[in-house]
């Protein structure tokens, strides 16, 4: 609700308000040339000025994910100004770096530092600055009284400090000891503290010694402070309570959010009538030199499985191993209602850290239910451009280091996905524990719905248990396989906020032979595979008009409405290419049609006519395509007698498939037989849209490549053309999974402009529901 916006012409701007100046306007400028240079007087004024008028408004974070408009009065102000003078050491002769970005209200602080006093502010060119950069601008720009946070401090070295600074001053996060033993013998330290609601500085401590950990200080002129319990009666020396802030520093409330002014700030029963004093959220206590000892958040600590856990006591014991100079402990979610402890440290100089160890010796100090699932090194910690810890840059825990094993089989490789898609762990490996790993009983009932699901394997809770490895588990279910039924939609991936990705298989697999390639699309969507469709006795549906139908409805019960996106792989690409012309028709919106090597064909032949026809008689090629299909490698001892009933049977009696398994195996194999039959008899209608086709350059002996101009007649718009090194069966194998999941993030990127589409309960598991 800004009234005017200053800017400049070459500034491109995504906002409106009711007046524009553009300060490199030549109209403008000579307007402002007329004006009067003096200060604006109560008579050119609206009204007359007042000290409980607003000075200024400034956004913070909102718990809620909405900013909220801190509105801070002259008074205010005013009080902070000349309360720094005399704490800070300022003067006429400082030199103030002005470091903090102007959206962070420390920013405010390093302006009046110097207005006050008189002194000089200095703006860096360079912007943003840290380790020697910053050391060497604060040298050359001759920095007397500078603003920096604890997470800035420790990315300088001491021995690069310029002799011209005479005050350092540290905040807005908790400041270790070991940063106030470092600073404070070169020059005066000072640790403030303050929320923007009570003017970006409440309270201040004297000069620090470094011999023990830094408090907040005391209150600040005109400013009162009350530790209070949450009846709101001050808890005695020692005790723990919520921090209040009253007096003069106290902003007037938040801009337009009169509910949340009065829910923050409060109500004075220690003050004059009327007086308000703010609710910091805050966790302090009262030393017995009256200084303040801040202890964290009272919203930062964490009720995780049951138990109440403080991060700042996992940091602690962290920054109290050998080589560990800096820590930060965070509660992940990397899928809704998953959450997690993953611990980052930074190795002190020329000290390696051993996470192992590190993992060793925090289990002889903190029970199992706060030691980390993960522990992450990094080289330093993420900030923001103020200087602040970013939690948000910090990275999901590392792919496991030494020992660790890739999945050997298909299987495997979907256990693992599945593993890891539970745990919220970019990777495991196959003989990694899932309940060493963050796992508990409510997880392992989320991984078995999740296991039933996608592999419509019947796994009873007590196998997790018994076998709680991708290894173990992958064994386990060797003897009760995958296939007992054909669920008609997988969900291979949960997570994600856009619209979802459908994909269609190709002739005589199930969804999830796409769940390898899962993990390499790097989009923010879920993921859901779609089976042929069969009539009531198993049989597959023979026209194509009924297979589009199908996977519309399917699709519809996912999401009614579009925009949708779509992923077709050979006979599965002919048929999301009709779903997508069907669903435009319709009045939807498609705006991504994917194909794998899939094309339409000429009156009389088809691609699978072709490799049936090259192979005419090889019963073994066909079931090894149709157990590729369903994620069973076909042994190469295995020879071509009796016809596909007799090899089947050949399979069963080698341990590669089970008994069970034969039924699906069969029905497989007829959608594979059926697949010539329906491409052959596809007709195209035209996709309004860009299509991204990833064509397999490699064609076997016996068969004519197929162009991809084919397309061109039934595609209104660009056709955006990959080459992938494989033969058409082999598109998902393992060497081209990564390159074909990039460019379909790519696609998916592109056309994210969708709404947000929230899954159908009928879809998530019941105690996700719940």
């Amino acid at each position: 609700r800004a009234a005017a916006l200053i800017t400049q012409h070459d500034v491109t701007l995504s906002v409106t308000a009711p007046c524009v100046l553009p300060l490199d306007e030549a109209a403008l400028i000579a307007q402002l040339a007329q004006q009067d240079a003096q200060d604006l007087d109560d008579a050119q004024r609206v009204r007359p000025l007042q000290p409980m008028h607003p000075a200024y408004v400034i956004y913070t974070s909102g718990s809620t994910g909405k900013p909220k408009g801190v509105v801070v009065a002259h008074a205010s102000v005013c009080n902070l100004a000349f309360s720094q003078v005399e704490r800070f050491g300022l003067h006429a002769n400082a030199r103030v770096l002005q470091f903090a970005s102007a959206s962070f209200d420390a920013s405010v602080m390093e302006y009046l530092m110097a207005w006050a006093a008189g002194a000089c502010l200095v703006l860096p060119r360079q912007g943003i600055l840290l380790g020697k950069p910053l050391a060497a601008m604060l040298d050359q720009a001759r920095i007397t009284h500078a603003l920096l946070l604890p997470s800035v401090l420790a990315t300088l070295e001491t021995e690069a400090l310029p002799a011209s600074l005479q005050t350092l001053i540290t905040g807005a996060e908790a400041c270790p000891q070991t940063i106030v033993a470092r600073w404070s013998k070169h020059c005066r330290m000072t640790n403030a503290y303050g929320p923007t609601e009570a003017t970006g500085c409440s309270t201040a401590t004297a000069a620090l010694a470094g011999d023990r950990p830094p408090t907040i200080g005391r209150p600040i002129d005109n400013v009162q402070v009350y530790v209070l319990d949450a009846a709101l009666q001050p808890v005695p020396v020692g005790v723990a309570g919520e921090l209040y802030i009253a007096g003069d520093g106290l902003a007037r409330g938040y801009l337009h959010r009169p509910a949340l002014s009065a829910e923050r700030f409060v109500a004075n029963p220690f003050g004059t009538p009327g007086s308000r004093m703010y609710r910091s959220g805050d966790l302090v206590r009262w030393l017995p030199d009256s200084q303040l000892d801040f202890l964290g958040r009272v919203d930062h600590q964490i009720k995780l499985r049951g138990f109440r856990i403080e991060p700042g006591e996992i940091e602690n014991a962290l920054l109290h191993q050998a080589g560990v100079a800096q820590a930060a402990v965070l509660l992940r979610e990397n899928q809704p209602g998953h959450q997690q402890l993953v611990g980052y440290v930074v190795a002190k100089r020329d000290h390696v850290l051993d996470t192992h160890d590190l993992r060793r010796k925090l289990a002889d100090q903190l029970p199992d239910y706060m030691m980390p699932a993960a522990l992450v090194t990094l080289d330093a910690l993420p900030l923001t451009r103020n200087g602040k810890l970013d939690r948000q840059a910090l990275p999901a825990p590392d792919l496991p280091g030494a020992g660790w094993q890739a999945p050997r089989t298909p299987q495997e490789e979907m256990l693992a996905r599945l593993f890891a898609e539970t745990l919220g762990v970019p990777a495991v490996s196959i003989d990694d524990n899932f309940f060493d790993l963050g796992g508990h009983s409510l997880l392992a009932t989320r991984l078995a719905n999740r296991i039933r699901e996608t592999l419509a394997a019947d796994l009873p809770l007590r196998l997790l248990f018994e076998a709680p490895t991708v290894m173990g588990l992958a064994d386990a279910l060797r003897t009760q396989l995958r296939y007992r039924s054909l669920p008609s939609t997988a969900l291979l991936r949960s997570k994600g906020r856009q619209a979802p990705l459908f994909c269609l298989p190709p002739a005589g697999s199930l969804p999830w032979c796409y769940a390898s390639l899962v993990n390499h699309v790097e989009a923010d969507c879920p993921i859901y595979g779609l089976s042929a469709p069969e009539d009531a006795d198993g049989a597959p549906l023979t026209a194509v008009e009924q297979h589009v139908a199908h996977y519309i409805a399917e699709i519809r019960k996912i999401q009614p409405h579009g925009p949708y996106r779509l992923l077709g792989w050979s006979i599965g690409g002919l048929l999301a290419h009709a779903i997508a012309t069907q669903l435009q028709e319709r009045g939807e919106e498609v705006p991504m049609l994917a194909l794998l090597d899939a094309y339409p064909m000429p009156k009389r032949r088809s691609l699978f006519r072709q490799r049936k026809e090259a192979h005419r008689g090889s019963e073994l090629q066909v079931l090894s395509i149709v157990l590729k299909g369903l994620g069973v490698t076909m042994p190469d001892a295995l020879t071509a007698q009796g016809g596909a009933e007799a090899m089947l049977d050949g399979l069963i009696r080698a341990g590669v498939v089970a008994a069970a398994d034969r039924d699906t195996i069969v029905r497989m194999k007829r959608h594979f037989d059926l697949s010539s039959d329906l491409a052959g008899s596809f007709v195209p209608g035209t996709y309004r849209g860009n299509l991204l086709f990833l064509r397999a350059t490699i064609v076997p002996e016996g068969m004519t490549a197929m162009p991809v101009e084919r397309w061109a007649a039934y595609v209104r718009g660009r056709i955006d053309v990959h080459d992938i090194d494989s033969d058409h069966f082999g598109m998902l194998d393992a060497p081209f999974r990564a390159n074909i999941g990039k460019l379909l993030g790519v696609a998916l990127q592109t056309s994210s402009a969708a709404p947000e589409h929230p899954h159908p309960a009928s879809l998530i598991p019941e105690e996700e529901q719940n």
